[in-house]
């Protein structure tokens, strides 16, 4: 003010409010399926109110910290886990480490499956995980009625140094394209 800049200030009073969406998918977020049939995403990550570091430094020197929202900063660190997880198992392809981690994603209950993939980014258990589903996901395509009959091809990939037992099961989804 002194220097002749223009200051706004607004009074109000203070207020809280509970996060009702804590544990769930931020409305803001794309989801659904793809053109393939595949459900986007495939796994989730923090979108809202991450705190980061902002440039340049406060008046007193200080380190300057902020918030930032969206699926770009859920994006980053799905990002920054994947290296993380790379770091942690260097003798893994690609598709084995994205195995790892939507294979070890924990699920949303509040969620349906069409709006969070498999669930949450949990970095801890994909470095500890020892089997990866390659691909990480299956796209059986849209039920167009004409066609009925589809097939697909997956590997478990044992990455750990032992001899594992394996078992497979499949259940009934009712949401996505159709019912599988």
């Amino acid at each position: 003010i002194r220097r002749g800049v223009p200051a706004t200030l607004s009074l109000g009073a203070v207020t809280t409010a509970s996060n009702t969406t804590e544990r769930r998918v931020a409305r803001f977020s794309s989801t659904g399926l793809a053109f393939d049939g595949r459900v986007k995403p495939e796994i989730v990550a923090p979108g809202v109110a991450l705190e980061t570091a902002e440039p340049g430094a406060n008046p007193d020197t200080s380190a300057r910290y902020g918030t930032v929202n969206g699926t770009s900063v859920a994006a980053a660190l799905v990002a920054g886990s994947a290296a993380l997880l790379a770091q942690a198992r260097p003798d893994l392809d690609a598709a084995a480490l994205k195995g790892l981690l939507v294979g070890s994603a924990r699920p949303l209950p509040e969620d349906r499956l069409t709006r969070q993939g498999v669930g949450l980014l949990d970095i801890g258990s994909a470095t500890a995980t020892e089997v990866a589903a390659v691909p990480a996901s299956l796209a059986f395509g849209r039920a167009d009625g004409r066609r009925r009959l589809t097939e697909q091809t997956f590997e478990l990939r044992n990455v750990s140094g032992r001899r594992l037992p394996l078992s497979l099961a499949g259940r009934v989804m009712r949401e996505g394209a159709a019912a599988l």
